[in-house]
């Protein structure tokens, strides 16, 4: 895996989960820790999914399940020197670097990452136990892949895409009256 592939938000969603996964002192960085560090960006892709999904109590019990199960995985004091990812990470990101080539985009992207995830077997079955099926999820993300029609460039894609998007709704809110009222 090249790191300079991914778009920044993947770089730090990595970064966050492999940082919980060594200061929990877990043996091994797993899809969960992934997920978690995803679902804990509140104005992240992965949030504002399962909010549209079932609303946002949805996105925060899957965060709690997330939380609780992620407590009880196994864990070493003192931590260990290094944790590596585990096989099933290694798969999650195969699948979403095989969405990523498929769609013809240069790097990848965190709704790739959460396509790869959904593929998890235990995201899967937690999403479910917070009330949130994973195919629904899997759609609501396409649909907003599908929505944006833009092949993924560059890295800093995310980060402008939000500011673009928060730059909109700061317009549309102070001339909030125009839409009501004809100006």
């Amino acid at each position: 895996m090249n790191a300079e592939k991914f778009r920044h938000k993947t770089n730090e969603a990595l970064v966050s989960a492999h940082e919980t996964a060594v200061s929990s002192g877990h043996a091994q960085f797993t899809p969960l820790h992934l997920a978690s560090s995803l679902l804990s960006d509140r104005g992240g892709i992965f949030f504002q999914v399962l909010s549209n999904v079932g609303g946002e109590e949805s996105a925060r019990a899957a965060e709690s399940v997330f939380s609780q199960t992620l407590k009880k995985l196994p864990s070493q004091t003192p931590p260990p020197d290094e944790v590596p990812a585990s096989t099933n990470l290694m798969k999650a990101m195969r699948r979403a670097q095989t969405l990523q080539k498929t769609r013809g985009d240069t790097h990848l992207a965190v709704d790739q990452l959460i396509l790869g995830l959904l593929g998890d077997s235990q995201i899967a079955e937690l999403l479910k136990e917070a009330g949130v099926e994973a195919s629904n999820v899997k759609s609501e993300v396409e649909k907003l892949r599908r929505k944006d029609r833009k092949k993924v460039v560059s890295a800093t894609g995310d980060t402008t895409f939000k500011v673009l998007h928060l730059a909109y709704i700061i317009y549309l809110r102070r001339n909030s009256s125009c839409l009501v009222v004809k100006c």
